[in-house]
């Protein structure tokens, strides 16, 4: 799992370069050409965090 970073509410992806949009997936920076899917995610009681 990667650190969002707050500044610039982006996520980026050091083996390629490309940056995402912390809210919607959607490409900041290249190379990438698509936008990320979106996940649904909840918290278990035990504070595990799944992704579905």
């Amino acid at each position: 799992m990667r650190r969002i970073e707050d500044r610039r509410r982006s996520h980026p992806v050091p083996c390629h370069g490309s940056q995402f949009d912390a809210a919607d997936g959607s490409v900041v920076n290249g190379p990438a050409q698509n936008s990320l899917p979106r996940r649904s995610i909840d918290m278990t009681e035990a504070g595990e965090i799944i992704s579905g």
